[in-house]
């Protein structure tokens, strides 16, 4: 919910103190606590060296033994907002991931740090010159229920990012310029969201994005909120969808049907 500024000069450094600290009181944030009636935050500013990645990722956990890894290449900013699509592995006791640093598996390293923790965790990482570096933890918000999708080809398919079916109309929106045009208790369609969305997301009965993968912002705050939602459907899939009256979103397999 808070913003986060990256990679900038020394004399910029106070000046983005400031941004983060305003970013506190912004209309995503009081959203975000009246939805689920939190407390509302005070501000903490960590102010940290860059570090240019080779790769970053997202791990989100599903027990002490499985989980999710999300990574792109470069900063991890296109993965968590939600602006590509990221490369996924589904990890397990018999799934491995394809990232090793220093002869060690990244799943088996990321476990590890959760098992230490003593909790199902939320990680961010970036890796550089063979070196791994942990960003940031936090405990899952939702714990995560994933499913493969159908093999129908008469189906648009993306990731299953948050369960559920939701049937009706559709809302498509380029970008925040358009929250006017969106009608509440329809279909969200669009190409990515960012934490300037929520405002919209917390009225959605549902959300479907070209772009993102099952860590995304998207993703997690449709888990949030029990909303169905499926990312990287694609461009060309986004467009036939944006032409449609109706459609019914299946969040468990990720696939979208266009109603006759």
């Amino acid at each position: 919910m808070f913003t986060t500024v990256l990679d900038i000069p020394y004399n910029a450094v106070p000046l983005a103190i400031k941004q983060v600290n305003e970013s506190c009181n912004s209309n995503r944030v009081k959203t975000y606590v009246d939805k689920f009636k939190l407390q509302f935050p005070k501000m903490a500013v960590v102010i940290q060296k860059y570090i240019k990645a080779d790769l970053s990722g997202v791990w989100i956990g599903k027990d002490e033994n499985s989980g999710i890894l999300e990574w792109v290449v470069g900063n991890g900013e296109k993965l968590v907002s939600g602006k590509v699509k990221p490369n996924t592995e589904i990890i397990s006791k018999s799934k491995k991931s394809s990232i090793t640093i220093n002869d060690k598996s990244l799943d088996n390293i990321l476990l590890n740090y959760q098992k230490t923790i003593g909790n199902i965790c939320d990680f961010e990482f970036c890796i550089t010159n063979n070196e791994l570096y942990m960003l940031q933890y936090r405990p899952v918000t939702k714990l995560i229920d994933f499913t493969k999708n159908t093999n129908n080809k008469n189906l648009i398919k993306g990731i299953p990012a948050s369960k559920g079916f939701a049937q009706g109309e559709i809302s498509f929106l380029r970008d925040t310029d358009e929250i006017e045009k969106f009608k509440p208790n329809t279909i969200l369609l669009t190409y990515y969201t960012d934490p300037d969305w929520v405002e919209i997301m917390t009225k959605a009965k549902a959300i479907v994005t070209a772009e993102g993968g099952f860590l995304c912002h998207t993703a997690i705050i449709a888990r949030e909120l029990d909303i169905p939602c499926v990312t990287g459907i694609g461009y060309e899939n986004l467009d036939i969808l944006a032409n449609a009256k109706e459609i019914t979103v299946d969040g468990f397999s990720g696939t979208i049907k266009i109603n006759k």
